[in-house]
């Protein structure tokens, strides 16, 4: 999602309930989330969103605004993994709620095992910074709330 990205189109299409599958979203530079923040305030007819499937990209920029995601949830979202042994590195879809229930903060993510050299594959990120757009999530209790890194 860049400066010639037209969202404008998109937001008078949609109403009542909306999951918007973010896969896709591989790039978003300033003008992009520019775009895409007026497209989330324009939907006056949705009742309720949640995005799915978020790429690392759409994380990055909604844990750095939580205008990005609205008054809405992230439900899934691709976390960067990495082996150190075979420098494999990969995506795995994590489940929000999963990480919502942690006791702690940053939330534990779970290692693998590397699928080409069955090593051990652990997140590739700063769990405080890539996490931050959980502590926006509407479900988690502002008392339980950690403070964004």
């Amino acid at each position: 999602i860049r400066e010639h990205t037209d969202l404008s189109r998109l937001g008078p299409r949609l109403s009542g309930r909306v999951e918007f599958d973010l896969a896709w979203v591989r790039y978003l530079n300033s003008s992009g989330v520019r775009h895409w923040v007026n497209l989330i305030r324009s939907l006056r007819d949705v009742t309720d969103g949640s995005f799915g499937r978020c790429s690392g990209a759409f994380v990055t920029q909604a844990s750095m605004g939580p205008e990005v995601v609205g008054p809405w949830r992230i439900e899934s979202f691709h976390a960067p993994y990495a082996c150190e042994h075979c420098d494999l590195e990969e995506e795995r879809l994590m489940q929000t709620a999963v990480l919502l229930d942690a006791e702690r903060w940053p939330p534990a993510l779970p290692t693998f095992a590397c699928p080409r050299c069955r090593g051990t594959l652990e997140f590739d990120d700063v769990p405080q910074r890539f996490l931050a757009f959980l502590t926006h999530d509407p479900r988690l209790r502002a008392a339980d709330a950690p403070a964004p890194a």
